[in-house]
């Protein structure tokens, strides 16, 4: 006898076998019984065969097994940033102060925030009938809601640098970190690679970076800020140490790559890449890549040290109580040493491509020289716009203020008021506030510190009305010669009627005097009819290229100038090496 039992579920099935006397059974046998009972599917035929080969007769056995379906995942989102904030609570250190790093999660641009992983249908199953068994399928999540990130296909992009915060389905980059009120030692360190507005004061000994701006409410006090671009405090900045002390670990100092205004510095150290804009300043230290301005309701610098690229321009420098001041103008060793640097990298490259043949020059150091070149260009531009940079003073110059303009130190100008003082040729000139023309600060002799250590070389005069050329022209002659500069024809003899060049470069095109007008009178003058001169013209009229010959000059050089050429032409001219 062969019983057969299937579960309600139909999902297993079972047998008991219970032979009569004689009778011989095999697996054959137990499999029809399953069949007849519509079991079809999952039969085990190792338990069957053990049932009759180790004769287990009269024991229900399990001998056919369903598959069970297996259901689908459900979708979900993998984050590339921390996530657990703590419902966006800041840390809680073991010294009792508040770490706000835990909540501010720093992306850059194009960083991978998160990715979609899609829900899965499952795997199907069946019973022993062999009726197949639906899965269930996974769920699926809505797309995230994105501010200032891009989403590509399952994936999501950082589209600025700045913050990542992730609110329920919401996704965002924020570019500026908001403290609503005070910095201090219970918020901790602030570091942020985009803005930070402080709604209060920072102060407390802490350290707050922004690769940003940063804007304060209130003021900065014993505290050390620094910014990737400007910084803007409200009230002021308040710092305990003086300019003799400034290099002190815990000195107050603020530096900006960019620009600096603030209503007052008070013993603090403050550096800008550009202009720094106050009302006040006390016995500080004050560096600026621009212009250092002092003006409003006190408009005063007073005590420590000054140093601006550009110039300063107070109402008052120093005070009654006679503070020592020094404020310093128009020299800066960053820019020298970019200029030295690019100088002996252009003198390398210019060795290795000499190395080379004609035509077969490599040109990965063919650019790497013309991207020098216009470093050392563009920094040298720099250094020709700050020679004449003024110190300007509205009221009154106190007694125990020195002046230093560029490397020459102005003579004691206290009590001298609404007053220019700028460095011309090397003079301290001071004259009344907007009194000097363009031509005295434009067309000056320049580069004195190495007048006075190469005596020898030669002095050149260019004369164009195009700015930009002269300072292109500046920037490739000054390493070998004494170089001024002219606009017009007018500015020039004014200059020559002071000082003799030994080579003229006249540029052709001018307004109210072209070249050859400019070149028939200095002919036409004892004193400069036998110097040199050389025409600079971008003129492809053969007429008019003629006309520049015909007074014989010694030469002339077609624009855009070529600094090779233009090099080989005056030394061939002046019998140099």
């Amino acid at each position: 006898m062969i019983e057969v039992k299937v579960s309600e579920d139909g999902m297993r099935a079972e047998v008991v076998v219970i032979p009569e006397p004689g009778e011989v059974l095999t697996k054959d046998i137990i499999r029809d019984h399953l069949r007849l009972e519509g079991v079809q599917a999952g039969i085990n035929d190792e338990e069957i065969a053990r049932i009759l080969d180790e004769k287990v007769f009269g024991v229900m056995l399990p001998v056919a097994k369903g598959k069970l379906p297996v259901a689908g995942l459900n979708a979900h989102y993998k984050f590339f940033f921390e996530t657990d904030v703590d419902n966006g609570l800041p840390r809680i250190r073991e010294d009792g102060s508040v770490d706000y790093s835990k909540i501010i999660t720093n992306v850059e641009s194009g960083d991978l925030l998160a990715e979609y992983y899609p829900e899965t249908n499952g795997s199907y199953g069946y019973n022993v009938f062999a009726k197949t068994i639906a899965p269930e399928k996974g769920k699926a999540l809505p797309p995230l809601f994105c501010k200032n990130v891009r989403k590509e296909e399952n994936r999501y992009y950082a589209e600025k640098s700045g913050y990542v915060t992730l609110n329920d389905n919401s996704i965002a980059i924020e570019g500026i970190l908001e403290i609503g009120k005070d910095a201090d030692y219970n918020s901790g360190d602030i570091r942020f690679n985009g803005d930070i507005h402080v709604g209060g004061n920072i102060f407390g000994g802490i350290k707050v970076w922004a690769e940003g701006s940063i804007i304060v409410d209130g003021v900065i006090e014993d505290a050390k800020v620094s910014a990737g671009k400007d910084i803007i405090v409200s009230q002021g900045i308040h710092g305990q140490g003086t300019h003799e002390d400034i290099s002190q670990e815990d000195i107050t100092m603020v530096e900006a790559k960019g620009s600096l205004k603030t209503k007052f510095i008070d013993h603090a150290f403050a550096k800008a890449g550009g202009d720094i804009l106050m009302d006040y300043a006390l016995n500080c230290v004050i560096e600026a890549g621009g212009k250092v301005t002092a003006h409003g309701t006190r408009g005063v610098i007073a005590g420590g040290n000054i140093s601006a690229f550009q110039g300063v321009e107070a109402d008052k420098l120093g005070n009654q109580a006679e503070l020592g001041t020094e404020i310093k103008v128009g020299e800066s060793a960053k820019v020298e040493e970019m200029i030295a640097v690019a100088r002996q990298k252009i003198k390398e490259v210019e060795e290795k491509l000499a190395g080379y043949p004609g035509d077969l020059k490599p040109e990965y150091l063919l650019k790497m020289l013309e991207i020098t070149r216009k470093q050392m260009k563009e920094a040298e531009m720099t250094k020709w716009q700050s020679l004449t940079a003024p110190i300007i003073v509205h009221n009154m110059v106190y007694p125990n203020v020195k002046l230093l303009m560029g490397t020459a130190w102005a003579p004691d100008m206290t009590g001298k008021s609404r007053m220019e003082l700028r460095n011309i040729n090397g003079r301290i000139l001071s004259k009344p506030i907007g009194a000097y023309t363009q031509e005295e600060i434009t067309a000056h002799y320049v580069d004195s510190d190495a007048e006075v250590v190469a005596v020898e070389k030669s002095k050149v005069l260019v004369i164009d009305d195009d700015a930009r050329l002269l300072r292109t022209v500046h920037g490739i002659l000054e390493e070998y010669y004494h170089v001024a500069v002219a606009k017009n024809g007018a500015s020039a003899r004014q200059f020559l009627k002071k000082r003799m060049v030994d080579l003229i470069l006249l540029d052709y095109m001018m307004p109210d005097e072209n070249g050859v007008e400019v070149l028939k009178s200095l002919r036409a003058w004892n004193k400069t009819e036998n110097i040199p001169v050389v025409f600079l013209t971008g003129l492809n009229d053969r007429k008019k290229i003629m006309e520049c010959l015909s007074l014989r000059p010694a030469g002339y050089i077609v624009k855009p100038v070529d600094r090779t050429k233009l090099l080989a032409k005056l030394r061939a001219i002046l019998g140099e090496k």
